[in-house]
């Protein structure tokens, strides 16, 4: 997720959020007076998908680079099915370790690359009896966050993570 913040007149304010409401991708948007000045401070969550779209409109507007700030959050909060929830004894911690096992449950292509390479590297070894090129594949394979996370799915009992198959908001 992105976290925008403009900082505007009180003259821009009306049509900046309206230009943002229009943008498909954008989400909460609040606007809070700046108590130092007479500005306001825009906040939205942004999709990633939604970020050129947005940035094309604050062009547009003619809001100066140095006026926003567009930043990625860390999502640290699991993704649940409708009417579930954690219940008060699993605490923040076991949020934390579910929202990190949701990101490191999706096959990337970074992971993917280094899986082949790893691979290749330990199918030489192999091939060639050398226990050296054993061990360098397992110093290039990524193995162990999916491996945690997988874990982390079965003792949470949420077989979907497991597989990689729980997707982003």
């Amino acid at each position: 997720m992105l976290r925008l913040r403009i900082s505007i007149t009180e003259d821009e304010r009306d049509r900046v959020i309206s230009r943002l409401r229009e943008a498909e991708g954008v989400h909460r948007v609040t606007a809070h007076r700046n108590e130092l000045n007479e500005e306001w401070v825009l906040d939205a969550d942004l999709s990633p998908s939604a970020a050129d779209r947005v940035l094309g409109r604050l062009n547009e507007l003619e809001i100066a680079d140095h006026r926003y700030v567009m930043v990625r959050q860390e999502v640290i909060a699991p993704k649940r099915a409708p009417g579930t929830s954690i219940t008060s004894d699993e605490g923040f911690a076991w949020v934390e370790v579910l929202g990190q096992a949701r990101e490191n449950s999706r096959p990337i292509t970074r992971y993917m690359v280094l899986m082949g390479v790893a691979g290749c590297i330990a199918a030489m070894g192999v091939l060639t009896n050398n226990s050296i090129l054993i061990v360098g594949a397992m110093a290039v394979s990524p193995d162990l966050l999916p491996i945690c996370a997988t874990c982390v799915a079965l003792v949470g009992r949420r077989l979907p993570l497991a597989g990689g198959l729980s997707a982003h908001s």
